[in-house]
């Protein structure tokens, strides 16, 4: 069984006090990370953070990968089995597929698995999206 992790976007926002809290991306290694940050529920949550899923796969350096990271990657050729073509390179976002229920692309796609690399993810890297298919 997999380890369910979480991360979560903290969008750039002044605080009550008016301290400004740039944007950051936390690694949520417990469900207390809620409560600890303030978070009581659903909707404390909404305009502040952005809550992202582990995927359960590790890219081809052995970083995780997360919903809303971009990846780079190749797709197999279905017509040629014996030297599969690492051309053309893709850019993606990883997402919920409802259709596939799965994460796409590696749901939607035939990804080649091992030259799957994260290149950053939306929040901390919005100009990577224009790359993307």
């Amino acid at each position: 069984m997999r380890e369910i992790k979480f991360r979560a976007w903290e969008f750039p926002h002044t605080m009550d006090d008016g301290s400004f809290v740039p944007g950051c991306m936390h690694y949520i290694n417990s469900l207390y990370w809620f409560e600890e940050a303030g978070v009581r529920d659903a909707k404390d949550c909404d305009d502040i953070y952005i809550i992202m899923q582990h995927i359960g796969l590790k890219d081809k350096k052995g970083k995780e990968i997360y919903e809303g990271d971009v990846i780079k990657y190749s797709i197999l050729d279905p017509m040629d089995f014996d030297y599969p073509t690492l051309e053309p390179i893709r850019y993606s976002i990883i997402k919920w597929s409802k259709s596939a229920v799965g994460f796409a692309p590696m749901a939607t796609s035939p990804v080649r698995f091992e030259t799957i690399e994260i290149v950053g993810n939306i929040y901390e890297n919005p100009e990577l999206i224009e790359k993307c298919i």
